[in-house]
C-alpha cells in the first residue's frame, strides 16, 4: 500500500506533504479554495480529528504536521514551531514568540 501513496505523491501537484494535507483539510472544512462541491463541510475540529486520525491509527499522513494551538493554522513541526515545555501545547513559528518565557538566568521556557 505504501507504494500507491508514494506514487500517489509522486503524480500529484502538491508541493510537500503539507500542502497535501492543507488541501484535505480545506476540503473537509469546505474552504472555498478547494472547489468541491462533496466537501462536508466539518468544523475544524472535527477536520482536525480525521487528520490526526490518518496521521496517528492509519498512518496514511505523516505525522509531523500540527495544528497550532493558539491560531489554528497547519505546520511542519519537522520545519517550525515548537512544543511547550509541559507537552500540552504546539505552536506554529508564528504563534511560539508570545509563549517564550527568559528567565534571570537566561534560559527559554515555552509556556
Amino acid at each position: 500500500m505504501s507504494n500507491r501513496i508514494q506514487l500517489f505523491k509522486e503524480n500529484t501537484k502538491f508541493d510537500d506533504d503539507l500542502d497535501i494535507i492543507n488541501q484535505v483539510w480545506d476540503f473537509l472544512c469546505g474552504n472555498e479554495r478547494t472547489e468541491n462541491k462533496l466537501s462536508p463541510n466539518l468544523t475544524e475540529e472535527k477536520a482536525w480529528n480525521i487528520i490526526y486520525y490518518l496521521q496517528e491509527y492509519v498512518p496514511i499522513f505523516p505525522d509531523t504536521i500540527e495544528r497550532c494551538n493558539d491560531c489554528g493554522n497547519l505546520f511542519d513541526a519537522e520545519a517550525e514551531g515548537g512544543v511547550s515545555d509541559d507537552d500540552e501545547r504546539i505552536y506554529c513559528e508564528s504563534c511560539i514568540g508570545d509563549h517564550i518565557i527568559i528567565d534571570d538566568n537566561n534560559e527559554e521556557t515555552i509556556k
